[in-house]
């Protein structure tokens, strides 16, 4: 049988969404013991596993304690998972976590995969192709024919210590996110490489002088200019009046007559050869303002 994919199914962007609390969640201790909005927790009674908010995971009761100690809260108490297990009913052996054996509400805390994925029947794992669904239940004797007995949903990854598989979720109960234009705009933003603009980043000059140049290095502009911006090193040039051009006609004057004088001690300087070549001036011609 050819291998059928989900690229023409329906795609949800999970982060567009929110997903209210079900049935199957307590969000607050019913011993009023631990806070578990300032945790950031959640009980999973269907699952029967802690739901940290925080990293989206499944903690095992018997490392709550450490898990919240690694997210900077203070003072946990070291029993909590004890003490959860104990009231919850939840489970207790290492590294087990039973999934759903049906399509369940999405879980609080855990993030929505963004496309359907194929499940098997028997134990309701998703898979993103038949073809590995095919392996899967080949591997575990799942019975013959996996893909005739396959259905699709939406999904939601589970993972924590050491576990990852996917478990089909219904989301006709989720709600778009009321902050959804907004982040509509800064993935749009996100996708847009905006470049630098190197005119308001400060000036900094290398530690290895041999690659600054002799005019910067002897002159000494190295240590003026470091530091500054170049937009405000051009600020900082301009004529700060307010009737910049009523000096425009002197400027040029001062201009030509340095020109001049710098063009004669040139002159007067050449050397034969290439550098009579190069040190070559004309005739400092003054224009008048158009």
């Amino acid at each position: 049988m050819e291998d059928i994919h989900l690229s023409s199914l329906l795609s949800i962007n999970p982060n567009h969404y929110d997903i209210p609390e079900c049935d199957y969640i307590i969000r607050t201790d019913t011993t009023k013991k631990y806070d578990f909005e300032y945790l950031g927790i959640r009980i999973h009674t269907l699952l029967k596993h802690v739901v940290c908010l925080a990293c989206s995971q499944i903690v095992h009761c018997f490392n709550l304690s450490t898990h919240l100690a690694g997210h900077c809260y203070d003072n946990v108490n070291p029993n909590i998972g004890k003490d959860l297990a104990a009231l919850y009913g939840l489970e207790t052996r290492e590294k087990t976590i039973t999934g759903p054996t049906f399509v369940i509400p999405p879980i609080v805390g855990i993030p929505l995969h963004s496309r359907p994925l194929f499940f098997c029947a028997t134990c309701h794992h998703g898979f993103s192709t038949t073809e590995s669904l095919r392996s899967h239940s080949s591997l575990l004797s799942h019975g013959r024919n996996p893909v005739a007995r396959m259905y699709t949903s939406y999904a939601q990854k589970i993972s924590g210590f050491g576990i990852t598989f996917y478990i089909p979720v219904d989301i006709d109960s989720i709600y778009p996110d009321p902050d959804l234009p907004e982040k509509q705009v800064q993935d749009i933003m996100r996708s847009v490489i905006m470049e630098r603009n190197y005119s308001t980043m400060a000036l900094v000059i290398p530690k290895d002088h041999l690659t600054l140049s002799s005019f910067f290095r002897s002159d000494n502009w190295n240590e003026v200019v470091e530091g500054h911006s170049p937009a405000e090193i051009i600020e900082a040039r301009r004529l700060n009046t307010d009737n910049d051009e009523a000096y425009a006609g002197r400027l040029r004057v001062v201009c030509d007559a340095y020109m001049e004088r710098l063009q004669e001690r040139i002159a007067s300087n050449l050397q034969f050869g290439l550098g009579s070549v190069l040190g070559s001036v004309h005739e400092c011609v003054s224009r008048p303002l158009v």
